[in-house]
Order: structure tokens, then sequence, then C-alpha cells
């Protein structure tokens, strides 16, 4: 298996471990706000996996290409347009299908590996038979009610903490290929295009790419051309790379990472390694290629490289450097006033720690107060950045509905082309700029409505630390004039951090917030594929009532489109602004036990013996040791990921 992430592994190995041990230390220091944040982030590096999702058009060999990565034929390779479902395939020690839902509400159905590749491959219905007909409308039907199918496999390929995400195959017009260029591709680690090398670049795969394809996610694409094993010498595999390197450079203005592949002679392959036998129908040995020869092994070492040294990088970025933040907090505020509070007596200490108790109980107000305001303003804010959506989908459809007109007595497939080209761009730019919209609304309304409540904790922290130093004289509103809020960095900055991350990282706290919305396709493949049937007896008839009939279906598509697009407007803002308020929250009540922890800490060592202060001390100095070796191993593992990432180093 060329497919090893041991560089990202030992990393995360070792930043678990550094996580572990600052937990011990907030526990010791009864400081359980502070271990609980620090578990969340050892709990978001445990439960990250890679997601690496596969997409192309039907044909092109997708499913065989994934059981050849797996090892081991998980999917079935005959399943038609009308039965495709999104799956995710995941490791776990005993192998298992679960179905979930359109209906959330619904309890996901486990389902035996025989009868889920009877699902997704029926037998087509024999026309003229009612019960065989019958019999394929309700699979259909019952197809259309799943959301995504969960494959649990004890695979090694999937033994590293990565999932695939295989997506419906997709032409023209499709909407599902909005969802995966908007929602599944920007939160994947990496994609992998799957093309054929006997059709090298269709216009709809140019079009999928050129008009689809979000700028930011050109990098995290690997483009695997399929069928190796079709082109018969080298020079035709040559001709064919170069083609698609000058077509792939013209469209993304990049230079692409392409691979060119036999996926049946990889899947027989490994296969024949793990003791199968493969016989013809006639009952003739088939003996597959070597595995070296089938291309997956350059395929597979690329993408593990990338994935543990780039993709890697950024997963443990985050709670790595919030844990150091932490840390540092630590060594510079709360040990030296733990320290200080040892060696000097506060005069009226009892009457300053109630003064600052009855202004923690204030704070506490003004955040509720703060709460109730950001509330009402988001609502408000919803209504209108909906009617701004609805208006923005409205236009794409009088675009779409034109460019109809304009082409309607060409053959279906260029209407279907036409109309992808001209409304694609208008769709991807609508994206780019809702989810502006919603970071920017949010970043607004909270942090208009919270000056008061930031200038209030200002200023308890100024006089926490004048009270420690013992200069604070009487009462606790002595704030120094020349403290001001400039330069100072947001309370609430973590969350706007997070929210920049939402719709580009299966790991951010708001995409696991609103995953439903964005993250699992519609179920089955329908669009265009309506159209084309309505077309199929183009030839014969009364044409101006097939024109009628297209035109007809055409609207009926873009006023579901529209109809699910809001829905899903609707469930990301529910899913984001929610988490929002629960993370405000979070913020003020960690603000607030914190403070509480120094006040009574403060109590406590003014009431300890001469000894008892010696051996305090000793303990902050072996905290504060501890806390220091902590954070240079999490700083020096960073600094060699991003080593690794830019000298791109194969371990």
């Amino acid at each position: 298996m060329s497919f090893k992430l041991e560089a990202y592994t030992n990393a995360r190995h070792n930043v678990l471990t550094q996580l572990n041990q600052i937990s011990k230390l907030y526990n010791e220091r009864r400081e359980h706000h502070k271990t609980e944040e620090i578990n969340e982030l050892y709990n978001d590096i445990e439960q990250n996996n890679f997601q690496i999702t596969v997409v192309g058009e039907f044909s092109r060999g997708k499913s065989t290409f994934i059981n050849a990565l797996l090892g081991k034929k998980i999917l079935p390779s005959l399943a038609r347009p009308t039965t495709t479902i999104l799956n995710v395939i995941s490791y776990a020690e005993e192998p298992s299908i679960n179905l979930h839902f359109q209906d959330d509400k619904k309890t996901s159905e486990k389902i035996q590996e025989k009868d889920f590749k009877s699902l997704v491959a029926p037998k087509e219905a024999i026309q003229g038979d009612p019960a065989s007909e019958k019999e394929y409308e309700q699979t259909i039907n019952y197809l259309k009610q799943i959301k995504y199918a969960r494959i649990h496999h004890p695979l090694p390929f999937l033994k590293d903490q990565v999932d695939i995400i295989d997506t419906p195959g997709t032409n023209d017009m499709d909407p599902n290929r909005e969802h995966i260029t908007n929602s599944i591709i920007p939160t994947s680690d990496a994609a992998i295009l799957l093309l054929s090398a006997n059709k090298i670049l269709s216009d709809s795969e140019r079009s999928f790419l050129r008009d689809r394809l979000l700028r930011n996610d050109i990098q995290k694409i690997f483009v695997v051309i399929n069928f190796k094993d079709d082109l018969k010498t080298e020079g035709d595999r040559q001709k064919v790379i170069q083609h698609a390197e000058t077509e792939l450079a013209n469209i993304l203005h990049t230079e692409p990472k392409i691979f060119m592949v036999s996926s049946l002679q990889a899947l027989n392959a490994r296969r024949k390694v793990n003791g199968e036998e493969m016989k013809t129908k006639r009952g003739r040995i088939i003996e597959p290629w070597s595995i070296e020869e089938t291309g997956f092994l350059e395929l597979e070492k690329e993408l593990a490289e990338f994935l543990q040294y780039d993709r890697g990088n950024v997963k443990l970025q985050r709670p790595v450097q919030r844990s150091i933040r932490v840390i540092q907090d630590t060594l510079e505020k709360q040990i030296p006033q733990e320290k200080s509070s040892l060696t000097q007596e506060i005069n009226g200490l009892h009457g300053k720690v109630s003064e600052f108790r009855q202004k923690l109980d204030h704070i506490k107000t003004i955040g509720d107060e703060a709460l109730q305001k950001i509330d009402r303003k988001l609502e408000q804010k919803y209504h209108e950045l909906t009617k701004w959506y609805e208006w923005e989908l409205d236009q794409v459809q009088e675009t779409g509905t034109s460019t109809f007109e304009d082409n309607k007595y060409a053959h279906i497939e260029e209407i279907s082309r036409a109309v992808e080209n001209s409304t694609a761009p208008l769709e991807r730019e609508l994206h780019t700029r809702k989810i502006k919209k919603i970071q920017d609304t949010i970043e607004e309304v909270v942090e208009s409505n919270t000056k008061h409540l930031q200038h209030e904790w200002l200023t308890i922290d100024s006089n926490m630390n004048f009270l420690y130093n013992n200069q604070a004289e009487s009462g606790t509103n002595n704030l120094p004039i020349d403290l001001e809020e400039k330069n100072q960095e947001s309370f609430f900055q973590d969350i706007y951090s997070d929210l920049s991350q939402s719709w580009s990282s299966s790991s951010s706290i708001f995409n696991k917030a609103f995953v439903a919305a964005g993250f699992v396709l519609t179920g089955l493949v329908e669009g265009v594929a309506s159209i084309v049937n309505a077309g199929l007896n183009w030839l014969f008839g009364d044409r101006e009532s097939k024109v009628d009939k297209i035109e007809r279906q055409l609207q009926n598509q873009f006023y579901d489109s529209k109809r699910k697009k809001k829905e899903v407007f609707k469930q990301e803002w529910k899913g984001i602004t929610e988490t929002v308020k629960k993370r405000y929250m979070k913020i003020i009540q960690n603000k607030i036990n914190e403070t509480e922890h120094q006040l009574n800490t403060l109590l406590e060592n003014t009431q300890l013996e001469e000894a008892e202060v010696q051996e305090r001390l000793e303990g902050l100095k072996q905290q504060e040791q501890r806390f220091h070796y902590i954070k240079q191993s999490l700083e020096e593992t960073i600094i060699t990921l991003e080593q690794n990432e830019k000298a791109g180093v194969v371990q």
C-alpha cells in the first residue's frame, strides 16, 4: 500500500499527547472551564477525519476506481443515473452499511451488502409487465427518500482516519453539480475528478471546471484519467495526457495534478494479492497487470503527501494555536498574579473581592441583554438577506429562461449545455457573495451590540491586575484613563475566525452545525435527465408541443431548485446563528469562571501559613515549567509540519 500518512499520524499523536497533559494541568489547577476547552480541542482533532471526494460524470468508472483504492469490491459498478446516491465510506472493525434518510426524524436503517447492491443497481423493469414496473417504481421512490449511505469497512486505506465521499455522477444542468462544487468539495481535504481516456474532457466537464469549481478549491483537485488499459501504446497515453494538460491549464490557469490509471486492473491486482482468484464468465483465469503498471501507486503517493503535509497542517494548526494561546494567558497572567498574591498582603481584600463579584453579576446581566439584542437583530437581518437572496435567484432563473428561448429549437443536449453555461457562473458568484454577506452580517451584529460588554470586561481585567499588584485603592472602577480598546482584539474573534472557515473546512464548528444543509446531496440525481426524457421522441410528433413541454419542465426545475436553495439557506442561517449564540454564551461564562477562579485563589492564598505559601510557590514554579515545555513542543510540531509542507518531504 503506497497510501501512508505516517508523518501526520505521528504529529497528530504528539499533539494529542500534549493536549492531554495540558488538560491534566488545568485539572490540578481546578480551572475546569479551561480543562473543558482543551478537551474540546482534543476531540476536534480525534474526530476530524480526512475527506476525499470523488466526482465525475456517468460512465467514468467511478465505482471501480473507489473499489481499487479500497482494494475490494465494495460499490456496485452497474448503478444507473436514476439509482445513484451519495455514499460515505469510513473505517470500522466490523463491516456495515446504514441508510440515512431525507427525513432526519427517521431512524437510519442497517442493510446487508447484497441488498445494498441490489438496491442501487436494480433490474430494469420489463416493459408491459405491471408487476415488474411496479416493483421498479417502488425501488426508485424508496431511493428518493435516502439522503446518503454510510458504509463502514476495515480496509487499510481508511484506517488513518480517511473517509471517501462517493458523489453521484453528474452532467449538464444537474442540480447536484452545484451542491458538489459549493458544499462538498470546499469542505473536503482533496477532490479527485475522474475523466475518461476515451473521451478526454467533454463539453460538460469543461463547464464543470470553468464555471462551477470555486477558485479556492483548484489546488485540492487531483485529475485522474481512467481507462489507461484502453490505450494500447505508451505513445497514445502520452498524447492523451499532453492534451489534458494543455486543456486544463487553459481552463484552470494553473498546472493541475494529472494522473493516468486503470481502475479495473488496479482492483484486480489488489484482489489477487488478497488471495482472490478472478475468472471470466467462461471460467478462464484473469491475469491482471501489476499494481505498478496501473498508475495507482503514483496517485496514492501524491495524494498522501498532499493530505499529510498540506491539509494535515491545516487540521492541526487551529487547535494547536488555541492551546498555545490558553497556555500563554496562564503563563503571562494567571501564574504571575497567583505568585503576587502569595508574597504580599492586600488591604481590605474581602471587601474588594465582594465588589468584584457584584461587578461579575452586572457583567452577566449586560451579557444577557446584549444577547437579546443580537438575537433580535439577527432575526431582522435574516429577513433582509432572504429577500436579497430570492431576488438574486430570480435573476439566475431569468437568465436561464432567456437562454432557453434563444436556443429552444436546437437539439436537447445543446439546449442543456447553453443553459448550464449561462447560469453556472452566476450561481457560483452568488454562492460566494452569499457566504460573505452572512459572515459580514454576523460579525457586524455581534460587535455593534457588545461594545459596552467588552468595555466592562476590559475594566475588570485592568482592575484585577491592579488588585493583584496591591495598587487598587477603594472600589473597582478606577480604570486608568489611557486604557482604550484601540488595537484590542475582539473578545469574540474566535467566533469570526471559525465562521470564515465554515464553507471550506470539514473541521469547522460551524460546518458541523449545518452539515445537513449543504454536505449531503438531494439524494437521487435528477435535473437534465428528466428534460432529456422529455425529448427522446424529439423527431416524432408535434415539434412545437415538445418545445412547450421541455420549457415547462425547465421552469419546474428552476422553481424546485430555488425552493431547495431557500431551504438550504434557512438551515445554514439557523445552524450558524444558533452556534454563534452558544459560542457567545460560552465565552462570557468562561470569562466569568476564570475571574471567579482568580478571586477564589486570591482568598485561599491569604489564608495560608508560611510553609504552605512556600509549597504553593514551588508548585506554581513546577506548573510554569511544564506549561513552557508543552508550549515549546506544540510550537515545534507546527514548525515541522510547515517545513515539511514547503519542502514536500517524503516520509
